[in-house]
């Protein structure tokens, strides 16, 4: 019975798919770093783009990190963190994309979420200009949505969370809450679900 009320769960989907749409991103007490359906713990995984896709041929010149983000079976919540890709913070910013494949969906539903991210650049050719803050400020466009979030600013942030399918943050989720340094983020899915997660230049 339980586990039918968590596959039941899992396709109440809200009605938004962002974490935060309010310039800043979110400041998250300790008491209060739960998200929905928060995992007792996370198997962390370390998975680039599956050999047999390496081939230049499958992919999109633009494609610079790709991550496989899901567990052998439907029982483990898993993660990665992982370092965003400088070409992603440079000079004319980057996109993302995520494809959500539910396992235990009858009709084997597959979801995509797309993003451009424009960060705060930190070039100092022309000095330290604007850099006011520690940090480095981000805006995102997600799928006709704004949202923001600053990296490494010791401050937890949520950045995605498409239906609660996947997690996207700048902080440790649920292995003490510290945020993460040195552009990093976590990725964490469902186990009922595998997410490849894209990054483009």
């Amino acid at each position: 019975m339980l586990r039918l009320l968590s596959v039941i769960a899992l396709f109440m989907l809200p009605v938004s798919v962002f974490a935060d749409e309010e310039a800043g991103g979110t400041e998250i007490p300790d008491a209060a770093k739960e998200l929905p359906y928060a995992p007792a713990t996370i198997k962390f995984i370390t998975s680039g783009i599956p050999k047999d896709l390496e081939d230049p041929n499958l992919q999109s010149s633009d494609l610079v990190a790709g991550y496989l983000v899901g567990c052998s079976d439907i029982h483990d919540w898993c993660g990665m963190d992982v370092r965003v890709p400088d070409a992603v913070l440079d000079f004319d910013g980057g996109r993302f994309r995520i494809i959500l494949q539910n396992e235990l969906n009858p009709h084997d539903q597959v979801r995509v979420i797309d993003g451009f991210i424009g960060c705060e650049w930190v070039d100092d050719r022309f000095g330290a200009r604007g850099r006011h803050e520690p940090g480095r400020y981000c805006w995102g466009r997600l799928d006709g949505g704004d949202y923001s979030f600053i990296l490494d600013d010791n401050v937890a942030h949520n950045i995605v969370t498409p239906w609660d399918w996947f997690f996207m943050m700048d902080y440790q989720w649920r292995t003490g809450g510290t945020p993460l340094k040195n552009q990093k983020i976590r990725m964490v899915s469902h186990p009922h679900v595998t997410a490849r997660v894209l990054f483009y230049k």
